[in-house]
């Protein structure tokens, strides 16, 4: 038995709900089973239950014995005092909850058809990559496009919690935290939590006091990186001058300048020539969030994030190593994309989620459907069972399809993955 099988049965009622009774013997009515908590704390919460003569409405619980309340340590926390219905598939223990209250308890054994677990269970334990791809044929194209596009919705907020902390430590200022998130981005996953220390390290207030002259911006970040202790040329003694200014009039810090990784890099992508188009896009746009946030098209994305680096890092990607190549510095078609569908794109659907505003969430997604698909291995395995990969917004979904549920197999947070049982238990 699993705990997602019995949040199954839960959440659509696949059990006899007639003359339902506690372990204790009171009366049962389930009013409102509650709503799906992705978050800490209880399973489902706003529940609304009858138990006895008395109409309770709060959170439900559920665990496959009863004494897994206890080992999970929810006697203690507080946050569990208003479960009103501890669900179990079966009962082996009374448990209570941190205020000492008794807490009524459901047992599901014996309320259910037993061949629907063992249904889920033959598509767990089946051992392609994808637990349903047999399926597959069977299953309504409506069906696989509703879940692909949960899927694209689920990635998009996946960004939220992050996001939303990081506005909170600024403050509620959406331009610092945007600038901070994009650094992060710039740096990929190989650098990037440097590139987010880095932006950090630089304050938003300092970027706008000095956007208006490149080297100074660049002075700022290479100094603060770490990256000018050892002049290697004329053009990086100039920054380190520079910097010795600005660190001063503004008591900035200086990052180890070890946190930064090259090596599996391409010379396009070591962290030098990032923080050089970071430098240069914020010299090029000083009001950057809002400019991106007005974006009607794709292209017009794309087009701000094309900026002109200094003449140096086109013929360099480290500080003294020259070579022949005289576009070197440019940001790249591919990284523009990634950058668009991975950064910016999630951004604009989280600001729409904490401002209350579907018209941000809406173009998020559009701006996804105006790109071209994703090519990868995992799109491909998905085309091959007759999954459409036309547009971004298709690839998102099926790369989130693939790590958050037919990976994992968590076929049962999934609307295929439902039909699939339910076709096998009518």
């Amino acid at each position: 038995m699993t705990e997602d099988f019995l949040h199954y049965l839960w959440r659509f009622k696949k059990f006899n709900t007639l003359s339902l009774k506690t372990t204790s013997g009171e009366p049962v009515v389930i009013l409102q089973g509650g709503m799906v908590n992705t978050d800490a704390g209880p399973d489902f919460s706003d529940a609304r239950i009858s138990i006895g003569e008395q109409l309770w409405a709060g959170n439900v619980e559920i665990h496959i014995r009863s004494s897994d309340w206890d080992r999970h340590a929810h006697q203690k926390d507080k946050a569990y005092t208003n479960v009103i219905l501890h669900v179990v598939y079966e009962h082996d223990s009374e448990i209570k909850n941190a205020n000492g209250h008794i807490l009524p308890t459901l047992q599901l054994k014996g309320l259910f058809d037993e061949k629907l677990y063992w249904s889920y269970e033959r598509l767990l334990n089946n051992q392609t990559l994808i637990p349903c791809e047999n399926h597959l044929a069977y299953t309504e194209e409506l069906i696989k496009e509703n879940q692909v596009e949960r899927s694209v919705i689920e990635r998009l907020a996946g960004k939220s919690n992050t996001i939303n902390g990081w506005l909170r430590q600024n403050q509620g200022d959406w331009n610092a935290t945007f600038y901070q998130w994009l650094g992060r981005g710039f740096g990929l996953k190989v650098n990037a939590e440097p590139m987010f220390m880095l932006a950090r390290a630089v304050p938003w207030q300092v970027v706008l006091k000095n956007h208006t002259r490149l080297e100074y911006l660049e002075a700022l970040f290479f100094g603060v990186a770490g990256m000018l202790d050892d002049p290697q040329d004329e053009y990086m003694e100039l920054l380190a001058r520079d910097f010795q200014f600005l660190q001063h009039k503004y008591e900035l810090s200086v990052l180890d300048k070890h946190i930064w990784k090259y090596s599996r890099l391409r010379p396009a992508a070591f962290p030098t020539l990032r923080i050089a188009q970071l430098a240069a896009l914020l010299h090029e746009h000083e009001t950057l969030f809002a400019k991106f946030i007005k974006a009607g098209t794709i292209d017009q994305v794309r087009e701000m994030l094309h900026p002109k680096v200094s003449g140096y890092w086109n013929s360099h990607y480290r500080f003294g190593v020259r070579t022949d190549t005289h576009t070197l510095g440019e940001v790249g078609k591919d990284f523009r994309e990634v950058l668009i569908i991975n950064v910016l794109i999630p951004f604009l659907f989280v600001y729409g989620m904490a401002r209350d505003e579907p018209f941000y969430k809406q173009r998020a997604i559009d701006l996804l459907d105006q790109m071209g698909p994703e090519n990868n291995k995992i799109t491909r395995m998905y085309q091959k069972l007759g999954f459409e990969n036309t547009s971004a917004f298709h690839s998102q979904g099926l790369i989130q399809l693939n790590s958050q549920h037919c990976k994992p197999k968590k076929c049962l947070n999934c609307a295929i993955g439902i039909d699939v049982l339910k076709k096998e238990n009518d």
